[in-house]
């Protein structure tokens, strides 16, 4: 689910290619799933106006897994300000480890690869756009289901956008056919102030029993750096689901 927290949802714009580096920190210790392990991931969204009102949106994952390097950092900041870890400080660190249930993904050291490319469509009003997609499955191996997804959500910009605040709210519903139980819903907040983002980040979880079924909700800082990039990170808030723990990100943004 980690993805789901670093993909912006809703892009502004109509044709434009965007270029997004995402440097993630994954760890989760349960009965049912051990996740630990970094995640390295451009992904590329590229944006083609069909109509006046139409656009398609086609997005491709490339990711690279290993052992990262903020194991150290994280744990010491939760110790230094009594935040709870996980036990994040009784297993060694920098090390990829994924375990689901009974099934054990392991690529020795590192895994590099190809995630689940996505295809959206997006029809855009005044104030709201909504939008639809699916992704393409590929091959299961612990980083892609091999389970096409159907996502439909909507976005609505508040009507207080006077320049120099502005808001918007987006909802978003993602389903999976071959298992009717596996959907889970998603609220996005983003509040714009001059060239700072805050986004509060809300998900259920697939998950519908045991230990992986959990919330996860989360807050992304961005900054607008100029000529089309923007930095921030994205932090994981208690209760944990399946989400990247702590994100970094720099995207660039090139009209077409």
């Amino acid at each position: 689910m980690q993805k789901y927290f670093s993909f912006p949802a809703f892009i502004e714009g109509d044709n434009y290619l965007s270029l997004q580096i995402y440097q993630a920190n994954i760890f989760e210790a349960k009965n049912d799933y051990q996740l630990d392990l970094a995640e390295t991931k451009l992904a590329i969204v590229l944006s083609k106006k069909l109509g006046k009102k139409l656009s398609v949106q086609f997005y491709v994952p490339l990711i690279y897994a290993w052992g990262g390097f903020m194991d150290r950092f994280i744990d010491k900041f939760h110790k230094t300000f009594n935040f709870p870890d996980g036990g994040r400080g009784l297993f060694a660190y920098d090390r990829i480890i994924y375990l689901v249930g009974e099934k054990e993904f392991l690529y020795g050291n590192t895994f590099t690869g190809t995630g689940e490319p996505e295809i959206f469509l997006s029809l855009k009003g005044k104030s709201t756009t909504v939008r639809f997609g699916t992704k393409i499955p590929l091959g299961k191996n612990g980083f892609r289901s091999f389970k096409p997804a159907i996502y439909g959500g909507t976005s609505y910009k508040a009507p207080f956008n006077h320049g120099f605040l502005k808001a918007e709210v987006g909802l978003v519903l993602i389903s999976s056919p071959q298992e009717l139980k596996s959907w889970f819903a998603g609220l996005n907040i983003v509040l714009r102030f001059k060239k700072v983002e805050l986004r509060y980040i809300f998900n259920t979880s697939p998950y519908k029993s045991g230990n992986m079924s959990h919330i996860a909700n989360a807050v992304s800082l961005g900054f607008d750096l100029g000529k089309g990039f923007t930095a921030g990170f994205v932090e994981d808030l208690a209760p944990y689901d399946t989400s990247a723990d702590f994100t970094l990100f720099l995207t660039k943004k090139i009209n077409l």
